[in-house]
């Protein structure tokens, strides 16, 4: 093809046409302009189709991880206000004037150590989408739901870890004014002799130990009202984020 329009070119250079000439290369110009265009047009419609196909395996993962994620925070919000009402029992019972210590003593084996445990997230896609500049893929409503998601779980995870610090103290200050071995056998031995009794401070609930302990368990407490509140954002969120992304899948 290039030989054919070459010989072309030369035969009107020769004849000394030319105007033929000028109309001949005007016209060579168009084709290649045409062909750079349709070149052009083949390889961006082969760029946008694989973009869509990368963004629609993102989205996938992320339907997967969001669920997963929501299915996590349904059983932690679970078991973590199980805690919360029985720190609030036992807080509760504690605060009356005629409570009986024996009552208090059970209440108190209810809530032994208790520690809440962090909501571990599953959407390690926000994190590849965001590291790798992929969700430049997404459109703004997407982008703008996946940043929230990840926002408020980055605040959980340096919220928790202060919450933890705060826990961690008040249980050592509680450990260390105790026989950390008999407290926590003592639900399962019980304790029998008056004279035990007598020597154990958890028949006066006016002792110090007591007072340490009400401490860990208000400490509880508020770690399980940031829990609670913390995941029902995080599940806000990631509700609205799955909302948007399997009504994209719906309407495709």
């Amino acid at each position: 093809m290039i030989k054919f329009f070459r010989k072309i070119r030369q035969e009107l250079l020769t004849e000394n046409k030319f105007s033929k000439y000028l109309l001949y290369a005007v016209g060579e110009i168009t084709l290649v302009v045409i062909g750079i265009l349709i070149a052009l047009q083949i390889n961006n419609s082969n760029e946008l189709s694989k973009q869509n196909k990368l963004m629609e395996t993102y989205q996938n993962s992320l339907i997967v991880e969001l669920k997963s994620d929501l299915e996590k925070i349904k059983k932690e919000d679970s078991i973590t206000n199980a805690y919360r009402t029985r720190n609030l029992e036992y807080l509760n019972y504690y605060r009356k004037q005629n409570r009986d210590i024996t009552i208090l003593n059970k209440k108190m084996d209810s809530i032994k150590l208790m520690f809440i445990s962090k909501l571990t997230s599953s959407t390690y896609t926000i994190d590849d989408l965001i590291s790798t500049g992929n969700l430049s893929l997404f459109n703004k409503e997407k982008k703008e739901a996946i940043l929230k998601v990840k926002n408020v779980l980055d605040f959980y995870g340096q919220a928790y870890a202060e919450e933890m610090q705060k826990w961690n103290l008040s249980t050592i200050e509680f450990q260390n004014a105790i026989d950390l071995t008999k407290f926590m056998g003592s639900i399962f031995a019980g304790i029998n002799s008056e004279d035990d009794k007598l020597e154990d401070w958890r028949y006066d609930s006016e002792s110090e130990q007591f007072r340490l302990f009400g401490n860990q368990a208000h400490t509880t407490l508020r770690t399980c009202n940031f829990q609670i509140a913390l995941l029902k954002e995080i599940k806000i969120k990631s509700e609205n984020l799955l909302t948007i992304l399997e009504n994209d899948k719906t309407n495709k």
